[in-house]
């Protein structure tokens, strides 16, 4: 199976190349980064993964009035939808975790969309709850990862843990009516035991009836420390949502750390391994090549050439 995640990314940098890491760590190959346009240097990062063919990337301009993340994603569905099998769509501060085994990422979510050996429908999207982490306690950021540093989360039983993220057979999608679920033309949608899907029945699409951490389930590091919350979240709002603010309520109500969990730890050694090769991927993207040596009246005309190839849609 051909398998990628598909992420919307504003003003990442601080944590990007650690969320691409991660997942490469657990088995994921293949990535779809759509940029809204970010001020910081996170597109410079997409374009570095890029050029050595770490990541698919393209930016996405929030339109007049919408929230940009559904239609960044029917956006990716269009462009790359064709060359996967199943594409995960989750967030920069999302994880998804093989909490029961160190079976690589892509062959469980094969596995799971296998239809059952009992004759049952066709499986067309995989639900994965979340298990939300709050700030530990942490006012400041602090050094390390951030899977290294957010260890404790919300129970099973919370209403946060309800919610969840789809992996979906891109062909069978006819829509995504919110970040959370997909429409599908055909096929069921299971949770992550295999079962099917119970949608909750007082919030609608996007939080299932009970909590499923078989398998798969997304660790979702929503706050990380106040500092970062505030400085980050709490400024750029919501992708989701057209002029939602994220301030007091949302840290209050997300900041869980009702129980210790440290199941995703002894994946650190692997993380950062992975992580320093892709810093020194970036590193070599940014030390000055041919161009910015050969001087000024040089790379005017090198620049100039490159803008009209482009208008001739011959530069790429």
């Amino acid at each position: 199976m051909k398998f990628a995640i598909a992420v919307i990314v504003k003003n990442e940098s601080p944590s990007l190349l650690e969320w691409v890491a991660y997942h490469r760590a657990v088995g994921v190959t293949d990535f779809i980064i759509i940029d809204n346009y970010s001020t910081d240097n996170t597109w410079q990062l997409v374009k570095a993964l890029r050029r050595k063919g770490l990541v698919n990337g393209f930016r996405f301009k929030t339109l007049a009035g919408k929230a940009p993340q559904v239609d960044a994603y029917q956006c990716a569905l269009k462009k790359f939808g064709a060359r996967y099998d199943a594409i995960a769509f989750i967030d920069a501060d999302e994880y998804l975790f093989p909490a029961e085994s160190q079976e690589p990422v892509p062959v469980t979510v094969e596995r799971l969309f296998q239809a059952s050996e009992t004759g049952g429908a066709e499986v067309g999207a995989i639900c994965l709850n979340w298990a939300c982490f709050g700030s530990n306690g942490q006012v400041f950021k602090a050094s390390g990862m951030v899977l290294e540093r957010f260890v404790t989360r919300a129970p099973a039983l919370s209403l946060l843990s309800l919610h969840y993220k789809s992996i979906v057979r891109p062909e069978k999608v006819v829509r995504f009516n919110n970040p959370h679920h997909a429409v599908l033309a055909e096929g069921e949608h299971r949770c992550a035991s295999g079962a099917p899907l119970e949608v909750n029945k007082e919030n609608s699409f996007g939080l299932s009836e009970t909590t499923c951490w078989d398998n798969l389930r997304v660790n979702h590091y929503v706050v990380k420390s106040l500092e970062e919350f505030l400085v980050r979240k709490s400024q750029l709002g919501s992708a989701a949502r057209y002029g939602k603010q994220k301030r007091e309520k949302f840290f209050r109500g997300h900041d869980r750390n009702d129980e210790e969990d440290r199941s995703i730890l002894p994946l650190v050694p692997k993380v950062q391994a992975e992580l320093e090769r892709l810093e020194s991927v970036v590193a070599e993207y940014q030390q000055p090549g041919p161009l910015e040596r050969m001087g000024s009246a040089l790379k005017s005309q090198y620049e100039r050439a490159c803008y009209l190839l482009r208008k001739y849609r011959l530069y790429h």
